[in-house]
């Protein structure tokens, strides 16, 4: 449902579902693989590290294991969505730090917000929260699909070298 509510009335928003969770397990960070590329790296999950003794950071640690192994059965499963949309401005930057350069480059580099979302023990779970993506950092046909014109092809150069003799 929240996936849904995500995209409804956008345009320019897609929910794409995840095929596998690639696990950094050194660096407990989670990697989202669609059918269109990858989400890249989430921010390290570091929570286990704050326990007051030995035993808590060790249920801590434990827990997260369990909700990464939960996580990935989930999208053996086709529960998990990586939902992505075009952002038309940048809303993270306040108003005071936005000069008139900081508007120009803004204007010229469009991007997009991504949400994981998955569906775990029969409740919608938000997993991880990408603020600002580059659409260039995206392949050419999930820009496509985001609305996106495709990109021509550069013009081959006519003009052929002569050889060297």
């Amino acid at each position: 449902m929240a996936v849904r509510d995500f995209v409804q009335g956008r345009r320019e928003a897609t929910a794409l579902p995840v095929k596998e969770v690639k696990v950094d397990g050194l660096r407990m960070t989670l990697n989202f693989i669609h059918p269109y590329g990858e989400s890249g790296d989430t921010p390290p999950n570091l929570a286990f590290t704050r326990g007051e003794s030995v035993e808590e950071r060790r249920k801590a640690l434990n827990e997260a294991k369990l909700k990464i192994r939960t996580l990935t059965e989930a999208a053996k499963g086709g529960n998990v969505w990586y939902v992505i949309a075009v952002r038309k401005d940048d809303l993270e930057v306040s108003d005071e730090r936005r000069g008139p350069a900081r508007v120009q480059a803004d204007e010229n580099r469009p991007s997009a917000s991504a949400v994981v979302l998955a569906s775990i023990e029969n409740k919608c779970v938000t997993v991880s929260d990408y603020k600002t993506i580059p659409l260039d950092s995206l392949s050419e046909e999930l820009r496509v699909l985001l609305g996106e014109k495709p990109r021509e092809a550069a013009p081959a150069d006519s003009s052929t070298a002569a050889p060297p003799s």
